[in-house]
């Protein structure tokens, strides 16, 4: 059969172009619950499943572009490329952190916390949750952080790419057992809950993400479309049964479907804008949507989630204008 790209493409404008749908689907999820509360349990799973898909398939677009620069490099060349690619998402993490700190220091107050108790929260929440009130898309950026660390860790070690995989996998089953043992009420877990709060960390959501990514990149593709839709169609149905993994699947099969869209690569300064739309819209859309429920207390769901929108596409549309500008280059690049 043949693959649905080549492995030797240099533009992947559709990632680009998916990115920006994913962002939305995010803005979703932090808006529409109250409106998805409302809809039959089929309806509410079906939505849910759908836009759980979103910060999946930007860990997969992470690993295999890193992948892509990983591949086309010697070992010291690849160490060096990724101390570089730690620390800048490591800085994106720790400047963003700052950017939101209005609003955590907000949200203890209204939660009337204590000093030292609200700065013991605060700083466990930074180095092991990844989100404080109203910053919770910034546990995305230290998932990555920890899953690169790791990734770091396999190649200083000289792991082979095949225990990467087994790795990945395992520790996806471990998150979702120590969710399972949650469920059950089982005391073994409190500590790690206490600590971590949930298991969407890089543990067990990035780094197997990533290195489904990371996959891709290495191993290629060799289904036709029609085998990949066929796959994606059964990952979804699998999801919402809960099988677990089924996402892993769905998101596998979505990818490559994505990659394999061609798009015209002579509008490549377009679809650039669009990769740091997406980043903008990610990372701004809680500013936004916290200073609309600060204004605006009672607003629904569906007018909160296209306000949102659309600020924060005028935000993204501000920011391209700007996108030379060192400023904008440390917050989004």
């Amino acid at each position: 059969m043949s693959s649905v790209y080549s492995i030797k493409q240099t533009h992947y404008n559709s990632i680009d172009c998916a990115k920006v749908i994913f962002a939305i689907f995010v803005v979703a999820i932090h808006t529409l619950q109250p409106f998805t509360a409302t809809l039959s349990s089929e309806a509410r799973h079906f939505v849910t499943a759908l836009l759980s898909l979103a910060v999946p398939f930007f860990f997969v677009a992470s690993g295999f572009l890193l992948g892509n620069k990983l591949n086309s490099t010697n070992k010291d060349g690849q160490l060096a490329y990724l101390k570089k690619w730690i620390y800048r998402i490591g800085r994106l993490y720790l400047l963003w952190t700052l950017i939101y700190l209005p609003y955590a220091i907000y949200g203890f107050s209204i939660e009337n916390t204590g000093l030292i108790k609200s700065l013991a929260i605060y700083t466990r929440n930074i180095l092991l949750v990844g989100e404080n009130y109203w910053s919770w898309p910034l546990w995305y950026l230290l998932a990555m952080f920890v899953a690169g660390c790791i990734i770091y860790l396999l190649l200083l070690c000289k792991v082979k790419q095949t225990y990467w995989y087994i790795l990945a996998l395992l520790l996806a089953f471990a998150g979702i057992l120590l969710d399972q043992l949650r469920i059950n009420d089982w005391g073994g877990v409190n500590l790690y809950y206490s600590l971590f709060m949930t298991t969407r960390n890089g543990f067990f959501i990035g780094f197997p993400y990533m290195a489904l990514g990371l996959f891709i990149s290495s191993h290629g593709v060799r289904l036709h479309q029609i085998g990949l839709f066929v796959l994606l169609m059964l990952g979804f149905a699998a999801q919402l049964f809960d099988i677990p993994l089924s996402n892993f699947v769905t998101i596998y099969a979505l990818f490559v479907l994505i990659l394999g869209i061609n798009l015209p690569t002579r509008a490549d300064d377009l679809h650039m804008n669009m990769r740091l739309s997406s980043s903008v819209i990610y990372f701004t859309h809680m500013l936004w949507i916290g200073l609309l429920l600060l204004l605006f207390p009672k607003l629904l769901a569906i007018p909160l989630f296209v306000t949102a929108v659309v600020l924060s596409c005028l935000t993204a549309a501000v920011i391209i204008r700007y996108k030379e500008k060192r400023a904008i280059k440390l917050l989004f690049c």
